[in-house]
């Protein structure tokens, strides 16, 4: 009697730790989600990728964040020029500027500026426009390998689109197409 009172001890807590790390890997798809749809937003909205060095001032640095965030900082205007929320502090953890994991550690994310319609993330060619990942529960950067939760072997995002955002966008900020 006493052996199953054990057994079923060790049972439980092992469902529960199971638990627990289902949760996490679910809690960073949300993220990663609300990141790849601020970064969509931002493009529909500005006609652009954020973090597109071009349209910044020569040798300007900032982050990920200084794009999707409103902010009264002078790059940061530039990086927003509409200072609009594109992502919301309350549904993922930011310190310092950048967007952080369960784990505490920044997300990695890639952009296809070229519009090649993929990504090398490391050794890996990756069908997307966006890739967003996090180093998982061992805090190495193991680009969407091992134990990384990457977005895109989830999502099966395919590459966006360009002439469909386009007309997107221009049909919502009533612009012109031009022939």
């Amino acid at each position: 009697m006493r052996c199953l009172h054990v057994l079923f001890v060790i049972i439980l807590l092992v469902t529960s730790c199971t638990r627990g790390v289902q949760s996490r890997r679910g809690r960073e798809l949300t993220n990663m989600g609300n990141i790849y749809s601020s970064i969509v937003s931002y493009n529909l909205c500005y006609g652009y990728y954020p973090g597109k060095s071009n349209h910044l001032p020569d040798g300007a640095i900032t982050s990920l964040v200084s794009y999707l965030c409103a902010s009264s900082n002078q790059l940061d205007v530039v990086a927003n020029p509409k200072n609009l929320w594109f992502i919301d502090y309350d549904i993922v953890s930011m310190v310092n500027g950048e967007i952080l994991d369960t784990w505490g550690i920044p997300y990695y994310c890639i952009i296809d500026y070229d519009d090649k319609g993929y990504l090398m993330v490391g050794s890996n060619r990756v069908s997307c426009s966006i890739a967003i990942w996090s180093s998982g529960s061992n805090r190495i950067n193991e680009y969407g390998n091992g134990d990384d939760i990457a977005d895109w072997k989830i999502s099966k995002r395919k590459p966006i689109d360009k002439h469909f955002w386009e007309t997107h966008r221009r049909q919502n900020t009533n612009e012109v197409m031009k022939p």
